[in-house]
């Protein structure tokens, strides 16, 4: 049973550590082969939230190593970020980003 309890506390770990800012975007762009200026157009185009240092440093997390290149892919193919945005709320990939805006938004009102 110990171990079993060891594996869940593993495997939680490991899902948040998926979701913790730890690349800059420098680095980003080293491991996803997107250029930095890309990365910094696809947040303005609210495609993805990257997380920010209290210096407003943008940190990459694993999950969003992964969005990027989702997007990178669509955006090569001819989707523009409107139609990509459309792709990522079809397929549930965007959600982080909704959430967050919603929680932005609803804390201003």
């Amino acid at each position: 049973m110990g171990r079993i309890c060891e594996c869940l506390r593993v495997t939680e770990s490991m899902t948040e550590d998926r979701n913790v800012g730890k690349y800059s975007v420098s680095v980003a762009s080293s491991l996803t082969d997107v250029a930095e200026h890309r990365l910094r157009a696809f947040e303005a185009a609210g495609l993805m939230e990257p997380q920010r240092t209290d210096g407003g440093t943008r940190l990459y997390s694993d999950a969003d190593l992964e969005l990027i290149q989702k997007i990178a892919e669509l955006s090569d193919k001819g989707i523009n970020y409107a139609g990509i945005r459309e792709v990522l709320e079809i397929t549930g990939d965007g959600d982080e980003v909704e959430d967050e805006k919603l929680e932005g938004e609803q804390a201003s009102s």
